[in-house]
This record gives structure tokens, C-alpha cells and sequence, in this order.
């Protein structure tokens, strides 16, 4: 497959212009730019192989932020406060994430969410943004869906007896260090867009737990919250929730007291590790079981009907350690074995290897993974390929797997290289067709 090479100095971008990527496509440009104290993002068309080479404007998207803050006034914001855009996969609909300040303690921020087609955004300021310096992706934080719950307006708890069928939207996750705020996204502008609202698939409800189909007992959980945080275009955000890990987590640990002694608080730390058929949220939850012990459990939780059932069980033992030194030992755990879990539900990289599972499941596999890029790799899935590195890792071949091929479902961009000051890399199009140089 051929690519187009762009250089970026024909491109005539403005020096106060950041150039952060292409969108999926390679058909236009996503940057960042602070003019009069206003932070907009720019989206310029890729200049056609037979027209000119500049890049021409199409828009300049306003993001509305009234507790953005700069703590040096000689410096642009966008050189100085952390900023990411989740961008859907077909380059419609996005989430920006901006820190509030660029002091690294700082984990406050706000969430802005926009239509690129038709320019209008909403925002949810002063949230917490826990994952913007500390995890390996975030990609895992959007997904594309096909149905929204439909709960009413008027009920204090989260009752969902209908869904609305949707040809397009999305759920956004924001970690908010005890669980995830959950929003649904949809266009501005839905007249192509089918929606049709039907009553949800009957479910067993009742006070006990029930069996499903692969013997897994299913348990019924209140965990959900309805919230109001957005504010702008009320047609963009479609329902906004609340999830709490800590309450699932002592849901699951009061149904066996006696190995957890329930109800004493324990650390824990946790990972979302998918989001399927637009309802059911798989999370990896890591929680000390005494001082030399720790316990990992994989659950798929459902949304709609808010019950659970655990997928699997896994624990470490270790040394008796400083509590800070627990929370750490946690999070690292709890971020190993989300990868390896979305690995080996997809059968990429090493999980692709079915004959060699006893050399791969306990291992960390986050050392192969690359996130600088939004290009899925045809190499993931090849055992011939990945076979030989798992027995013999010294073997020097150059065994890497995007993150994006793991969450395709967005792209990522970031002004983390203008904010280090850093020489730009090579920007690469999910497709392939284009690069700028």
C-alpha cells in the first residue's frame, strides 16, 4: 500500500497552529490553537496530490472551558496544559480532555464534547481526570455503541425498561479514582441516523442471584447513578450516569465474608477492559486481601439491568509493604491484567498463540505495546509471527502492538510533544494513506 508523504513546512500552518496528527482518513489535519485567551481546535484540509500544498482552513471549533487556567501568561496554554481528543473512528464525533492548570498534582479538569460536522459542543467542567498522566492508554475510555438506555427523567434510580436502537453514538468513560462517569454522545444533527426506541430484552429479575447460560451466577447490584453535569448543546449528550467500582467491589466481596471479611475497607485499584454490544462493561478489580495477599477479578457488569457475574479470579502474594507502596502494586497489577484480558479476548500478540497459553497468561505483556500511533497492525494476529518471540524473548525482532488495534474504536491526539518541547515524530493516519514529515 502506498502512502502520500506530506512535509509539514509546505503545509503553510501558522506558527501558533500545534499540528497534532491526521484523522483516520488522512483527509484533514487536527491541531490546537490559543488566540485571545480562547483555546480552539483547528481542522485544516489535506492539500489534494495534483492542487496546492498548503493546507487549506476549514474550521476553528471554539472549546468552551470557563475554569481553564494558565499560570503563566507569557506562555500558550497549548504549550503548557495537558490536552488529549478522543476522536471517533469515522472523524465525526470527539472528546477533549483538558487539565486545569499544568501543575502535575492538579487532577481536575474539564470534558468537552463535539460534533465536528456541525461545530457545537457541551462541557462538564471540574471533573476528575485521573488517567490523564497515569496509565498507559486511554483509549479504552470511548467506545462506538448502537443502543442508549432510556431512563426517565423523573426516577431517582437508574430504571431502564427501554433502549433506543441508534445507527450512531458513542459511550465516553471518565476514571474518577472510585469509579466511571459514564456519558452517551450522539451527532447534533440526526436526520439520517435511524432511531427506534424498543422494550429491553427480557431479563429474570429478582432478590436472588441467578444462573446465565455459561454457568456464571448472576448477581443484581444498585450501583448506578443518574447525572446532570453538561452544560452547552443538550442535543449532543444523550444520558449521563455514574458507575461506582467501590460499591460493586463490596457487593462482591459481602457475598463471601468469610474469605474477605467483609465489610473492613480494603485498597483496591481498578481497569475498564471493554465495553460489548453496547451494554456490558468489563472491568478488572485489584483489592488487598489481607498484607500478603492481593486478589484480581475480571467482571462484566450490564448496564441496562445492572447485574453482574464474575469472569474470572486471580491472585498474588507479597511481602507485607508500606501502604502507599499497596496502592502502586495495585495499580500495576490491575493494568497488566486488563491488557493481557483484552488481548486474549481479541487473540492478538501473544494471546494469538493458542498451542503456547501456559507461556503467556500470567506475564506482562505491556512492554510490547505501542501507543505513539493510530495504525492497526496486520502483524497482531499472526502466530508465526509471535510464536517463536514468546519462547525466546531475547529473539531481536521488532514484536510491537498499537494500542489502537486493541481500541479502534477512536484515535488520540495530544499535545504532549509540544509540551515537552520535543522534535515532532513522524504523524501517520490510521489508514495508511498519508504521513506528514
Amino acid at each position: 500500500k502506498k502512502t502520500r508523504t506530506l512535509l509539514f513546512q509546505e503545509l503553510g500552518t501558522p506558527p501558533s497552529e500545534a499540528v497534532l496528527g491526521l484523522d483516520a482518513s488522512g483527509s484533514f489535519l487536527i491541531g490546537l490553537e490559543e488566540c485571545n485567551s480562547t483555546l480552539k481546535l483547528v481542522q485544516r484540509a489535506v492539500p489534494s496530490s495534483h492542487g496546492r500544498k498548503s493546507a487549506s482552513l476549514i474550521q476553528k471549533l471554539p472549546l468552551e472551558c470557563p475554569v481553564f487556567i494558565n499560570h503563566d501568561d507569557e506562555e500558550s496554554s497549548v504549550a503548557t496544559i495537558p490536552i488529549e481528543i478522543l476522536l471517533s473512528s469515522d472523524s465525526r464525533m470527539g472528546i477533549v480532555r483538558i487539565q486545569n492548570s499544568s501543575t502535575p498534582e492538579d487532577t481536575t479538569g474539564t470534558l468537552i464534547a463535539l460534533d465536528l460536522r456541525t461545530g457545537k459542543t457541551a462541557f462538564s467542567p471540574n471533573v476528575r481526570l485521573r488517567h490523564l498522566n497515569n496509565t498507559k492508554t486511554i483509549r479504552n475510555l470511548f467506545w462506538n455503541v448502537t443502543q442508549i438506555p432510556i431512563v426517565p427523567k423523573d426516577s431517582p434510580n437508574w430504571l431502564c425498561r427501554k433502549v433506543k436502537a441508534i445507527t450512531s453514538a458513542h459511550v465516553v468513560f471518565n476514571d474518577e479514582d472510585d469509579g466511571y462517569r459514564i456519558t452517551w454522545i450522539i451527532p447534533d444533527e440526526r436526520e439520517e441516523i435511524a432511531e427506534k426506541e424498543m422494550l429491553l430484552s427480557a431479563q429474570k429479575h429478582s432478590s436472588v442471584s441467578h444462573i446465565n447460560s455459561s454457568n456464571k451466577a448472576i448477581h443484581e447490584v444498585n450501583i448506578l447513578q443518574r447525572e446532570h453535569t453538561w452544560e452547552g448543546c443538550s442535543n449532543l449528550v444523550a444520558l449521563e450516569a455514574f458507575l461506582s467500582v467501590e460499591a460493586l467491589l463490596n457487593d462482591i466481596r459481602s457475598r463471601r465474608k468469610r474469605v474477605f471479611g467483609y465489610p473492613r475497607v480494603v485498597e483496591y485499584s481498578y481497569e475498564l477492559v471493554s465495553m460489548d454490544r453496547s451494554r456490558y462493561v468489563t472491568l478488572v478489580i485489584c483489592f488487598a486481601n489481607g498484607p500478603e495477599q492481593a486478589i484480581a477479578v475480571v467482571v462484566q457488569f450490564d448496564i441496562f439491568t445492572q447485574t453482574y457475574h464474575e469472569l474470572k479470579w486471580g491472585k498474588k502474594h507479597r511481602q507485607q509493604l508500606q501502604s502507599s507502596v499497596h496502592e502502586i502494586l495495585l495499580k500495576n497489577w490491575s493494568s497488566q491484567y486488563a491488557f493481557n484480558q483484552r488481548m486474549e479476548d481479541l487473540g492478538v500478540g501473544p494471546f494469538c498463540c493458542c498451542a503456547l497459553k501456559k507461556h503467556i497468561d500470567k506475564k506482562d505483556w505491556r512492554h510490547v505495546l505501542d501507543d505513539s500511533q493510530n495504525i492497526i497492525s496486520c502483524k497482531n494476529t499472526n502466530p508465526t509471527f509471535w510464536s517463536d518471540f514468546i519462547t525466546d524473548p531475547t529473539i531481536h525482532k521488532e514484536h510491537r502492538i498499537t494500542i489502537a488495534s486493541l481500541y479502534p474504536d477512536c484515535d488520540i491526539f495530544s499535545n504532549a510533544a509540544v509540551r515537552k518541547e520535543l522534535p515532532a515524530p513522524v504523524l501517520r493516519c490510521r489508514s495508511e494513506s498519508s504521513e506528514i514529515v
